[in-house]
């Protein structure tokens, strides 16, 4: 990154900061019984990604999915038109908050967490490689 007076990008190289051990949020004791579940599931599911200032980001992120828990139940129950607004909402948001974290195999190797190649092999991309070398052939 270029800098500019002083502005440096500094260094965000995701790997460099799991591979120093950075200190992991702590688990605010205000969270709601649901919302602590969640917040200890995601811990489990990044281990040593996480620094302590990502607590505000993950809190949001537990909260949004206990919602979307609840309002997946009142779609189940049945078709309630606020409810589907809604679950769509809070769904969007989700998905846009855990690609900050990661938390699917393309943002992972957006931010160099994994190699790209280290992710499940594509079955469309297999079948057109297959495809290729037969018509090389």
């Amino acid at each position: 990154m270029v800098s500019v007076a002083g502005r440096g990008g500094g260094d965000r190289n995701p790997r460099r900061l799991r591979l120093e051990g950075q200190t992991p949020p702590m688990k605010p004791i205000d969270l709601s019984a649901a919302v602590g579940a969640k917040w200890d599931e995601l811990i489990a599911l990044m281990p040593n990604m996480l620094a302590e200032v990502d607590g505000y980001e993950l809190r949001i992120l537990a909260t949004l999915l206990v919602q979307s828990d609840e309002l997946a139940k009142q779609l189940a129950a049945g078709i309630d038109p606020v409810a589907t607004r809604l679950f769509l909402n809070v769904s969007k948001q989700v998905h846009s908050l855990s690609a900050s974290f990661g938390l699917n195999p393309f943002d992972r190797a957006r931010l160099g967490l994994v190699d790209i190649q280290e992710t499940e092999p594509d079955p469309f991309l297999e079948y057109l490689n297959e495809v290729k070398q037969s018509r090389n052939n």
